[in-house]
Order: C-alpha cells, then sequence, then structure tokens
C-alpha cells in the first residue's frame, strides 16, 4: 500500500525559516508548500487543503492571525503559530481564534516536530478520523499504512537536532 503524505503549508516572510521548516517537514515524510503574505496563503490553502499549517503572524501584507479562522472553515488543519514576539496577549488571542499551538522563536527541531505530533493528535481525536502512521506516533489520513511503511519510515527518519533561529536567522542575536 503506498504511503499518504500529510501536507503543510508554511506561511512565513523569512525564507531562512521557511527553509529551515521545509526540510525539518520534508524529513518527516510532508509534502511541503510555502507562502510569504497572506494573499499567497489564501491561494495555496485553497489548492492544497492542508492538514498542517505553521503560521507566522508578522507578515507583510497583515496580521497573520487573520487566516486561523478561514483556514479551520476550509480544511481543520492543525495550526501552530509562530512569533519572535513573546506577547502574553498575541499568544492567546491565536489560541482563542483557533490555533492549536504558538511556538516563540527561537526553537528547536525536536520541540517543534513534538509540538507537530501534538497538534496533529488534537485534531484526530476531535475529527475521528483514522489513524496513520508517521515516525512512530499514530496520526491521521484517509487510508491506513501498512506496518511495513510505517517501519520504512521510522527507520529512515533521521536524527532531530538543531535551532532554526541559531542556524539561519539574525533577526533573534
Amino acid at each position: 500500500m503506498p504511503t499518504i503524505r500529510l501536507k503543510a503549508l508554511i506561511v512565513d516572510d523569512e525564507k531562512a525559516i521557511r527553509r529551515f521548516l521545509r526540510s525539518t517537514l520534508v524529513a518527516e515524510e510532508f509534502e511541503v508548500v510555502e507562502a510569504e503574505t497572506i494573499a499567497e496563503a489564501r491561494a495555496f490553502a485553497e489548492k492544497l487543503r492542508p492538514d498542517l499549517v505553521v503560521l507566522d503572524l508578522g507578515l507583510p501584507d497583515g496580521d497573520g492571525a487573520e487566516l486561523i479562522a478561514p483556514f479551520i472553515a476550509l480544511s481543520k488543519p492543525a495550526i501552530l503559530v509562530l512569533s519572535a514576539l513573546d506577547e502574553e496577549a498575541r499568544k492567546v488571542q491565536a489560541l482563542n481564534l483557533g490555533a492549536d499551538d504558538f511556538i516563540t522563536k527561537p526553537f528547536g527541531v525536536a520541540e517543534f516536530m513534538a509540538r507537530v505530533r501534538v497538534a496533529l493528535r488534537h485534531r484526530v481525536q476531535m475529527q475521528g478520523r483514522r489513524r496513520f502512521m508517521m515516525t512512530g506516533v499514530s496520526m491521521w489520513t484517509s487510508a491506513n499504512v501498512s506496518s511495513a511503511s510505517a517501519a520504512r519510515m521510522r527507520s529512515s527518519r533521521r536524527a532531530s537536532t538543531g535551532c532554526c533561529i541559531s542556524s539561519c536567522c539574525t533577526r533573534a542575536r
């Protein structure tokens, strides 16, 4: 049985952050699309119907938080919000709008992927879909994955190390 890949949409105006997130998610068998503006994100979400959205709040054409409700209405993805700002009010706003988690930059690969897995597990529980094995953690999709495919995915998984900000972004330094 072929492996079903989860779809992720990365919305961030910083190319280095998008590159880091793309490589991390591709290593975990995600199909990834990138957008750097609200307008691009809306267009890609319509076509892709993502399972996961990684969303920066500070975008050049507006506040990324305005995308949370439309994304949920469209495909009910797990939504992880990123921000360099550690303001409680912004975190609460994003979570109240429907985001599953809020990650403050800087963050490491291991923390990021742990939060992705938790957000996807929560969406599975809310939506009641079938289970999907991704790197040894039950996830969801519209089809089952054979145990051989799951084992192959686990064995091909590379180690999660590094930090997005220290390796690719000078803004936080």
